[in-house]
């Protein structure tokens, strides 16, 4: 019998009802469950797929045959069936898919209706292959302290003194020039002229297609270091992955997706869901069923209860200075073990080899009067000591010391030229504090 409306239930719709709802309260119950579509995202992102379709775009004429050598060279790895790009497995699989995408929608979709050959593939992925590979091996011979210590610091502190100088408003002249103006004037560049005010305007067009030209300059500049003589006087194949790099990989890639604030944003939110780390899954409680009485309000709400204020706590002053005397316990501590690994690392400098590398102990052949050639030896007379080199002006324009504490920006340079211009030379190059 129903309670509410007095018509009579059968048995069996009211058991198949309780189960049903015993059922979707069952605790145990599962709650997370993977989808469906999750799976198959990682099927598709998954390194198998990536070969799968590195192969069927870029090794189409290999795999092709009977059917035994075909099933045969499926299964081959891919480090037999294409050239190295570099000397990581790992990249050459993402840089190779990379170029299968841009040859499969921009050199099949119209070389494939003129011929079904593949040799014109092969050659594009050989060229890229060398100029990969010479590119890294440039890379290697970098010096990389001088590159991030002194050469990007620089770049930077010329473009932060330039910046501030266009946007800090001049009160002696009524007429004030346009920020912009002023900025490409300090640092011109023919691929930033002219100067677009307005989106859409002639500057604009001007500008886009000097862009284009630089980086097409660029990278003909670039290829005439990396190809070898016979692929750079072959002109179809220098004007096709001279069109790849310059267009497709820096104008789309670069310019047009990675420079873009929604592609950094990205970049950053993807970085820091991957260092999270994941949290447990709760499972849901199933919900409570309200009780008659409170369903009715006949029952005293518990939030009319007063609660009362907690207690308060007070420390005494024997426990006040216990733990201040355990806290300058900790920082001196600290200050100790920061000393100790200071001093240690500065007397183990010198079993250190000497900051030198290929390109600084280059020798050049150059001829005499005489016609005879001799060695000019290059070794340290290039060499920066770290403590003079742009790092440090970079971090003190950034943060303004020269503006806002002149004496700090004094007292740091009168201690580096102390340490590396004295006659003690502690920072020069090649000693112990420079190692």
């Amino acid at each position: 019998m129903d309670q509410e409306t007095g018509r009579a239930v059968p048995r069996g719709h009211a058991r198949t009802k309780s189960n049903t709802s015993v059922g979707s309260n069952n605790p145990t119950r599962p709650r997370h469950t993977r989808s469906k579509s999750s799976k198959k995202l990682d099927s598709i992102y998954s390194d198998e797929a990536t070969i799968a379709f590195i192969k069927r775009t870029l090794c189409a004429q290999q795999l092709t045959g009977p059917e035994g050598s075909r099933a045969r060279n499926t299964s081959k790895p891919l480090s037999e069936l294409l050239p190295p790009l570099t000397t990581s497995n790992q990249v050459d699989l993402q840089l190779y898919a990379l170029i299968s995408i841009i040859i499969k929608d921009f050199v099949q979709a119209w070389y494939s209706k003129i011929t079904p050959d593949h040799e014109f593939t092969d050659q594009v992925v050989h060229i890229i292959a060398h100029c990969t590979r010479a590119v890294e091996q440039r890379i290697r011979a970098v010096d990389l302290e001088a590159l991030v210590f002194d050469e990007l610091p620089e770049l930077i502190d010329t473009h932060v003194t330039a910046y501030r100088t266009a946007y800090t408003k001049s009160y002696t002249s009524l007429l004030v020039a346009d920020p912009r103006e002023i900025y490409h004037a300090i640092n011109p560049h023919p691929a930033l002229s002219p100067v677009p005010f307005e989106p859409g305007s002639l500057a604009s067009l001007d500008q886009a297609e000097n862009e284009a030209a630089w980086r097409q300059l660029l990278i003909q500049g670039v290829l005439s270091h990396l190809l070898p003589p016979e692929d750079l006087n072959n002109p179809p194949l220098r004007v096709l992955v001279t069109e790849i790099f310059a267009e497709l990989i820096i104008g789309r890639g670069v310019c047009g997706n990675i420079c873009e604030g929604w592609f950094i944003c990205d970049v950053v939110s993807k970085l820091l869901a991957i260092v999270r780390p994941s949290e447990p899954e709760v499972q849901q409680e199933p919900p409570i069923s309200p009780n008659r009485l409170e369903k009715f309000g006949l029952l005293a709400d518990d939030s009319d209860d007063v609660e009362e204020p907690p207690a308060v706590t007070t420390r005494s002053p024997v426990d006040t200075l216990s733990g201040m005397f355990w806290q300058v316990m900790q920082y001196a501590f600290l200050a100790f073990i920061s000393i100790r690994a200071f001093f240690i690392a500065l007397s183990d400098a010198a079993t250190l080899p000497q900051r030198t590398n290929s390109s600084g102990d280059a020798t050049h052949a150059e001829l005499d009067d005489s016609g005879s050639l001799w060695q000019r030896s290059t070794h340290d007379s290039t060499k920066r000591p770290i403590l003079g080199m742009s790092l440090w002006t970079c971090c003190s324009h950034l943060l303004s010391l020269d503006l806002q504490m002149p004496w700090l920006t004094t007292m740091g340079s009168y201690i580096q030229w102390l340490l590396i211009c004295s006659s003690w030379k502690v920072g020069h190059t090649n000693s112990r504090l420079d190692r």
